[in-house]
């Protein structure tokens, strides 16, 4: 939600902290996106409540008009929006700094609000 209202309304936006996310679509829903946008599948309803047509074909083009300082947060063991493709994003980013937690999955930043606190408080 942050990164779209940072490409959406950057007005409202003075700094960014992206967590365990992407700005392209994770791989494994590419066959599916690929049929949504041809308008040749009826697709998941948890897949059509995630993302729009436009949001699957989605390849990360818009995410460097975002001008504000942003940090990227990655976690090490992530196999959704992992290291690599999170790092391409910060990349991207041209005000961005990138950190990668240890020992950490993709839902870490929400289990362990000590680690994320300190790290936003950083």
């Amino acid at each position: 939600m942050a990164l779209e209202l940072a490409l959406q309304r950057p007005d409202l936006v003075s700094e960014l902290t992206l967590l365990c996310t992407r700005d392209t679509p994770y791989s494994a829903f590419a066959a599916a996106a690929d049929h949504v946008v041809a308008g040749r599948a009826d697709v998941d309803g948890a897949l059509q409540r995630w993302f729009s047509r436009v949001e699957l074909a989605d390849d990360g083009a818009a995410t460097p008009s975002i001008r504000c300082p942003a940090v990227v947060v990655a976690a090490e063991h992530d196999q959704v929006s992992d290291p690599v493709t999170t790092e391409a994003m910060h990349c991207r980013l041209a005000r961005s700094e990138f950190v990668v937690l240890p020992d950490a999955w993709h839902m870490s930043v929400l289990t362990d609000l000590d680690r994320l606190a300190g790290l936003l408080n950083d």
